[in-house]
């Protein structure tokens, strides 16, 4: 999916964060604020390995794979 739209018109919570957990396998997402991270992490967690590629120090996580 992607989505092309303007600022705050809900692109987060109306399409990606329900994407993200509804999806059946892996997910790539990009984001440049850590909002779409909080809401899915624990979740997707849940069901299998997740990690953080943060070269900007958006989500302020050190980096766990290379």
């Amino acid at each position: 999916m992607i989505v092309i739209a303007g600022p705050s018109v809900g692109k987060s919570t109306s399409l990606v964060i329900p994407a993200l957990l509804s999806a059946p396998g892996a997910v790539v997402s990009t984001s440049n604020k850590r909002d779409v991270l909080d809401a899915t992490r624990d979740l997707r967690a849940a069901a299998g390995p997740e990690w953080v590629f943060d070269p900007q120090r958006v989500a302020l996580e050190e980096p766990t794979w290379w």
